[in-house]
């Protein structure tokens, strides 16, 4: 008699564990530093204590591109390194599942995603979206509570994947991420509102006095400051420059960014991927291509094909940044942390960016060819005083 087979037997499929989720999602871009931890033991003697090296544990501190996690401490590094990665998926909102899930379910869950993100808890946290959103209900007049469609994306992981496994085509074409956050707002339409034709997103519903009280501090000081950016023209003819940003502690960081742009406000930025370590908070900020706008309701993989034959790219922002970057471009060093409310900002100079164009190189500075060295002649003469584009010829 036929049993149908043992459920001892049958193939389960392989458990996908916690380190293995966050390569899929960040690849080398997550890393793991594990630490020996020394614990000593006193051996127990009336009016003496002899202090005997216990045994060796570990503990792992992983950093990714948005957050950084330190696990507990375990006896073997294996252990410590997948803690430390399921406490990131954790902070990142990510819940594994046994089954990947479908299209349609994906869009469900950025629908979810999108709800959350304005709702009145979110506000409160500690996130750096949420500094987006609490700077945007200190813009004044009709800008009152917007920000960027890109910021969404940029700084929310989870949007990000939800629309990687909607459509595979987000990873090289993150502009995707924008058309996909503007259908799942479209399912939100009682609390959100957004505009296709400018390019932002704010909530309808205003936030209870009691949780704007407790997410945003009042001040009566006016204070502004200056930080050191870098100016990357669209043209190879112009030379990068150093610009000074003047930022206002009661204003929206983006707003200042984008008159440097010569745009009225931020809704039209977009923001690209950190540059340099993994903490790093530099990151390109330009406009979006007019093209770009025109097709955003109707194909957004032939947008980006038009703006390539414009030939609007800024070859050497995208250089930099490995993305596609169109127009003038601002190199900052500023932005919204996981660990503090607080704007964090630093300067960067010519010195700065010209580290950052070396370690693009593979292999460093001393696996050059040399013709690829004779270029770094031109780096003296810029890093001392003039300015320049060190990329305005390509290597044949």
């Amino acid at each position: 008699m036929e049993t149908g087979g043992s459920p001892a037997v049958a193939m389960q499929k392989p458990t996908v564990t916690p380190k293995a989720i966050i390569y899929k999602i960040f690849g080398s871009k997550a890393c793991y530093k594990v630490e020996e931890v020394q614990e000593a033991t006193d051996i127990g003697c009336p009016g003496l204590s002899i202090s005997q090296k216990g045994p060796c544990l570990y503990r792992c501190s992983l950093q990714l591109p948005e957050i950084s996690v330190v696990s507990g401490i375990f006896k073997r590094k294996k252990d410590a390194e997948q803690s430390a990665a399921e406490l990131a998926l954790k902070k990142l909102g990510i819940h594994p599942t046994e089954n990947n899930p479908t299209s349609q379910e994906a869009w469900d869950d950025l629908v979810a995603r999108l709800n959350h993100l304005f709702s009145n808890e979110f506000l409160t946290s500690l996130h750096p979206l949420s500094g987006h959103l609490r700077a945007s209900l200190k813009r004044e007049g009709d800008c009152y509570g917007l920000i960027p469609l890109s910021i969404i994306s940029v700084y929310d992981s989870k949007i990000c994947n939800l629309c990687k496994v909607i459509n595979p085509k987000v990873e090289s074409n993150p502009l995707l991420v924008i058309s996909y956050v503007l259908k799942a707002a479209a399912r939100l339409s009682g609390l959100l509102a957004t505009s296709e034709e400018k390019l932002w997103i704010r909530r309808q519903i205003q936030y209870p006095p009691e949780i704007l009280d407790s997410a945003i501090e009042k001040s009566d000081s006016l204070e502004s400051f200056l930080i050191g950016a870098i100016n990357i023209p669209f043209s190879l003819e112009e030379s990068v420059e150093v610009v000074k940003l003047n930022i206002s502690s009661t204003g929206y960081y983006l707003d200042f960014i984008a008159k440097q742009l010569g745009l009225v406000d931020a809704s039209k930025i977009l923001v690209s991927r950190p540059i340099g370590k993994a903490s790093s908070e530099t990151r390109l900020y330009f406009t979006a291509p007019q093209s770009y706008l025109l097709e955003l309701s109707s194909d957004v993989l032939n947008a980006k094909e038009v703006i390539h034959n414009e030939g609007s790219v800024n070859e050497r922002a995208s250089y930099l940044s490995g993305e596609d970057v169109y127009g003038h471009a601002i190199l900052a060093s500023i932005g919204y942390t996981w660990k503090s409310k607080d704007l964090f900002h630093e300067d960067l100079s010519l010195q700065s960016y010209y580290r950052m164009l070396l370690s693009k190189i593979p292999g460093g500075v001393y696996k050059l060819s040399r013709g690829q060295f004779s270029q770094l002649t031109y780096l003296q003469p810029l890093i001392q005083g003039q300015t320049g584009g060190l990329l305005s010829k390509r290597n044949p």
